[in-house]
C-alpha cells in the first residue's frame, strides 16, 4: 500500500513499476494529484484526466514533454453509460459494497466527516442513509 501523502511517493512508484505506470487515471481532482498521475506515469504513458477541479491546475510541462505522456480527458459517463452502471448494480453484477467503508444515520454525519478528515484513518467513502 502507498501513501498518497508521502514526499517520496513518485519515486516509489517509478522504481516499482519500473520507470512508471504506461497508463494512470486520476480520479480526485486536485493539482497535487493531477501531478502525481503524471510523475507516476513512464515514457509514453496515458494520463486520463477523470477528476474534475474547477481551478486552474499547473502541470510541469518538461516532465510531459521529456517523457511523451499524453493527458486525456475524460466526461466519465454519458448517459447510456449510466443507465447501463445502474443496472450492473441492480443485478448485483457490480460489487459495489467493497467501494463504502461505513454507513450512517444522520446522527453519525459529524463522525463521518471527522474520519473521513483524518489522515491517519482509513475511511474513503462513507455513505449517509437518513
Amino acid at each position: 500500500m502507498f501513501d498518497a501523502g508521502d514526499p517520496k511517493l513518485q519515486k516509489k512508484l517509478l522504481a516499482r513499476t519500473d520507470g512508471g505506470f504506461d497508463k494512470t487515471f486520476e480520479c480526485a481532482g486536485p493539482a497535487p494529484a493531477v501531478q502525481s498521475a503524471i510523475g507516476a506515469t513512464g515514457y509514453g504513458g496515458t494520463v486520463v484526466l477523470v477528476g474534475v477541479n474547477y481551478d486552474l491546475v499547473p502541470i510541469y510541462t518538461m516532465r510531459v514533454n521529456m517523457r511523451e505522456i499524453m493527458i486525456k480527458g475524460s466526461y466519465g459517463y454519458s448517459p447510456d453509460e449510466f443507465d447501463m452502471s445502474i443496472d450492473y448494480i441492480a443485478r448485483k453484477a457490480l460489487k459495489t459494497e467493497r467501494f463504502v467503508d461505513d454507513i450512517v444515520g444522520l446522527e453519525g454525519l459529524q463522525n463521518a466527516f471527522e474520519r473521513l478528515d483524518d489522515p491517519k484513518g482509513d475511511a474513503v467513502k462513507i455513505m449517509v442513509k437518513p
